[in-house]
């Protein structure tokens, strides 16, 4: 399967805290370029499906960008998703985001 068809296959997946698992085998570049394949077409659908909490101008600003985010964008979509995790594992999945959060932003 190449880069195109994985990015598209990423982009359906609800969680992108779940892309990792599906792209594991590729080379870090590889990784890179399905994530920056995926992420506006993930944006665009979420959005559109209205999935993602964002304010209207926020989503306005982003396709503009032709729904590429930039990363006070980024935390805003990450927050959205943190606030609409359910299910059994929810607690879990919640900390790991965090946790991941933290460590790529810091705490502001």
């Amino acid at each position: 399967m190449n880069i195109e068809n994985i990015s598209k296959q990423l982009s359906k997946i609800q969680n992108p805290n779940n892309w990792s698992k599906e792209i594991a085998h590729l080379s870090s570049e590889e990784k890179s370029q399905c994530v920056a394949l995926a992420e506006p077409l993930w944006v665009e659908r979420m959005i559109s499906n209205g999935y993602l909490l964002v304010h209207p101008d926020i989503a306005k600003e982003l396709k503009q960008n032709e729904w590429k985010p930039n990363q006070l964008h980024r935390k805003m979509i990450w927050a959205s998703v943190l606030v609409s995790i359910d299910g059994e594992t929810s607690k879990e999945q919640f900390q790991d985001i965090k946790k991941r959060l933290k460590k790529k932003y810091g705490f502001a």
